[in-house]
């Protein structure tokens, strides 16, 4: 009986988020096998007008695979499924451009230890300023923290 296919998840991904979704997955691979893909990630990286946005994802991911508290489901690059892991990996990186590093650190606390979690944090906030310096942004999803996050000081209510 034929297999009917998965829906490929990451079409629903807005296109950076696609491209960067593989660029993880491309790092989880090599950095695995034993694999040379720095040169690969840097070309990329350059095409889309933003080279020195390589070296802060690789710090993001050496934080986050040296730092994770339990093995982290970062599939195939072929994998049309985004896992719950992957998911949050994405958030961070677009919290973190977004200028809301708390969310995106305690987002990744919940992924990995806080001493990695603040060196991952960075390493993300530097990715999302190379990456917005080359005109591409991310759009945050609206999460549980976000409704706890700190109020715009305009928007603040004042209490007398």
């Amino acid at each position: 009986m034929d297999q009917p296919f998965a829906e490929d998840e990451r079409t629903a991904l807005p296109h950076l988020e696609q491209l960067l979704l593989y660029l993880i997955r491309a790092w989880v691979i090599g950095f695995c096998r034993g694999l040379p893909i720095a040169e690969r990630l840097d070309e990329v990286f350059a095409m889309i007008g933003a080279p020195e946005a390589a070296a802060h994802l690789y710090g993001f991911m050496w934080a986050v695979g040296h730092g994770a508290r339990r093995l982290l489901a970062v599939d195939c690059v072929c994998r049309p499924e985004v896992s719950e892991d992957e998911r949050r990996l994405l958030d961070v990186l677009a919290l973190a451009q977004a200028g809301r590093s708390l969310e995106a650190v305690l987002l990744l606390r919940s992924l990995i230890t806080p001493p990695a979690a603040l060196a991952a944090g960075d390493s993300a906030s530097r990715l999302g300023q190379a990456l917005a310096a080359a005109g591409r942004t991310l759009s945050p999803r609206t999460l549980q923290t976000t409704r706890y996050a700190l109020a715009d000081e305009g928007n603040a209510p004042t209490l007398h």
